[in-house]
This record gives structure tokens, sequence and C-alpha cells, in this order.
């Protein structure tokens, strides 16, 4: 059955990379040849996650600042108010394409429930700290370990934004994977914290 849906899935994804590849506009074609790679690892990711339960990780030196600047930059180009705030540089040993799907999705259920969203980097000892922040209705305290499971919706005013609910729960595997720590905060004066401890390096001898 994932065989069929990875067919259905990149069938017109693939009809519509050949469209965009005649674009005239070069920096157009260029900016959405790249959101269809991306698009595609996501889909390949994501089945991955339906079939193992786990998602594969390919080890890099990532500049954190980038990564999340580049993520901030794609949703304020569809109007959406995010900001970034974090050091000029930070490298992270992570796989680049898992974390930007794991912050994307934060990013995304931040302003599907809220207006504004921010997202800071900071290093505390040996650990990059990523938080997003919204100002939407934020998640009770009692729910919180409960959303981080595949197919969690929060009543039907969250089922009317859309999604199955895996989000969360990807994201918390992609970080788990990375050896890190996901947790789910109040914001102040409203909304949710998600806070993201990765560690800077990894030990795999």
């Amino acid at each position: 059955m994932l065989r069929g849906i990875s067919h259905d899935l990149r069938t017109p994804l693939t009809r519509l990379k050949l469209r965009v590849e005649r674009m005239e506009d070069r920096a157009g074609r260029q900016q959405a040849l790249s959101d269809i790679d991306q698009l595609d690892r996501m889909i390949g990711s994501t089945l991955r996650y339906l079939r193992d339960g786990s998602s594969r990780i390919d080890w890099e030196i990532c500049d954190m600042s980038s990564l999340l600047q580049s993520i901030c930059d794609d949703f304020w180009d569809t109007g959406a108010q995010i900001f970034f705030e974090g050091p000029e540089r930070l490298e992270v040993e992570c796989s680049a394409d898992e974390m930007m799907r794991a912050i994307s999705n934060l990013c995304d259920n931040g302003l599907k429930f809220g207006s504004r969203v921010t997202v800071t980097l900071r290093q505390e000892g040996g650990f990059a700290i990523v938080e997003v922040a919204d100002d939407g209705p934020g998640i009770p305290a009692e729910m919180r370990d409960k959303v981080m499971e595949p197919y969690t919706k929060l009543g039907p005013a969250r089922s009317e934004k859309g999604g199955y609910g895996l989000g969360l729960a990807i994201t918390a595997e992609i970080v788990a994977g990375h050896r890190g720590e996901l947790s789910l905060r109040d914001n102040h004066p409203r909304g949710l914290r998600v806070r993201v401890a990765l560690p800077l390096h990894h030990d795999r001898s």
C-alpha cells in the first residue's frame, strides 16, 4: 500500500517538476525546483516513518542559524508573520533535511493556530536550543504528552485546521533520533513554546 501511495504522490510531483523546468524566470525556477526536491525528500522520509516507525539520519555538520533563517524566509515569502532571532552561525551535527522538516512542522503548526511565530536559537553548554513560539491557544499541560502520539488531535477546533495529527509525532521522532529532547511549554502572554535541545556533536564510535 505504501508503495502505491509513494507512486501516487510522486507522479504529479514529477509532472510539476517538468513544467517548472520550462519557466523563464530563472530565480523563480530554481526556488520552485528546490521546493519540489525538498517535498520529494519529505515524502520519502514520511513514508519511511510510517513503514518503519523511525527516520533515517544522514549526519553532517550543519549551520543551524542558516537553516532556521532559510525556513523563516520560506514562510515569510508566503506572507506569514515569522521571525528568527539567534547568532549568525552555530554548527550542529545533524541531518539538515530531517531537521528542516522537524522545525518546519513546528512553524507550520504555530502559524496554523496562531498569527505570529518567533524562532530562536542559542547555545547552552554542549547543546543548541531551538524554540518555536506562537501566539495561538496553546496546549493544556495534561495533553502535552498525548499530542506527541501519531494521529492525535485536540478537539474539533483543531481538526478544522486540517492535517492528520502526525506533525508533532514525526518531529518528536526526528529529535529523539538526534538524541535530543523536545518539550512543550506555555508561551507568555499566550500561546505555545516548543523547545528542542540538540547535542552539538555526537560520538558514534
